[in-house]
């Protein structure tokens, strides 16, 4: 399995949480262990024919914008171990981050630290083009994320600004 970004573990690379979606008012750290996390900025050119996206995962979505693939796996720690056993915790756990991920312009962060000195990387009016959920391993939830927006900008500032 391969090692997340910015893991949040003393020891590890990093100190911040790499996903956080912000939307309905609150924010959430996503969690768990991220594989991918790929943004792909698309800028028409004169001359160069019309683009029809495959949606095949990491090919972008939208002809002239973002699109963020997101590949994870909730509720694992830096090694891929299970922070539950319980399979009702984890089926709790996915209704939240989907309901994130579901709502409408949401800001999507790539970096999100809160800690002194804050540090934020983030899309805004994020809208989910494809989510798809992974149900077959009995101590995690995985799932794969294509979001996109048409703000090209990558923002600094935190949740709701």
């Amino acid at each position: 399995m391969p090692l997340p970004i910015f893991p949040t573990e003393d020891g590890a690379p990093g100190d911040g949480g790499l996903i956080a979606i912000h939307g309905g008012g609150s924010t959430e750290v996503i969690g768990g262990l991220v594989q991918v996390a790929n943004v792909i900025e698309i800028y028409p050119q004169a001359g160069v024919g019309p683009f029809t996206p495959t949606l095949r995962k990491g090919d972008p979505v939208i002809g002239d914008g973002i699109t963020i693939w997101l590949q994870g796996s909730l509720l694992l720690d830096i090694r891929g171990e299970p922070t539950v056993t319980d399979y009702a915790d984890m089926l709790s756990r996915w209704d939240t981050v989907r309901a994130k991920m579901l709502l409408p312009n949401y800001e999507l962060f790539l970096y999100y630290r809160t800690a002194s000195p804050a540090t934020y990387r983030k899309f805004k009016s994020v809208n989910t083009y494809l989510l798809r959920a992974f149900w077959s391993n009995p101590t995690t939830l995985s799932y794969t994320l294509a979001a996109i927006t048409s703000d090209k900008t990558l923002y600094t500032t935190a949740p709701g600004s």
